[in-house]
């Protein structure tokens, strides 16, 4: 199940096959690109995240607070990443 709605910012859940009890109480994280959210497993790669997503992982850099974070960072629980674009010119 992954979807991601426009101007309100919904939840979408990733790394999930199914919502089963024991996934209820599995640390989360979300990450947000956008107006859209998605929640996310904690203790995958912020790489893993971005691809799940639907996204990119070369057209967006990932932020924790205002720290920039590589796409092999551990997603910890509780996080919220913040994408944004990459913006190149010349």
């Amino acid at each position: 199940m992954l979807e991601a709605r426009g101007a309100a910012v919904k939840s979408a859940t990733l790394g999930f096959a199914s919502l089963r009890v024991e996934d209820a109480i599995m640390p989360t994280a979300k990450i947000s690109y956008r107006k859209r959210e998605w929640v996310v497993r904690s203790g995958m790669t912020v790489r893993a995240a971005i691809e799940k997503a639907g996204l990119d992982p070369y057209s967006v850099l990932p932020l924790r607070g205002k720290k920039l974070i590589n796409d092999q960072t551990i997603i910890q629980p509780d996080d919220h990443i913040r994408l944004v674009n990459v913006i190149s010119g010349g």
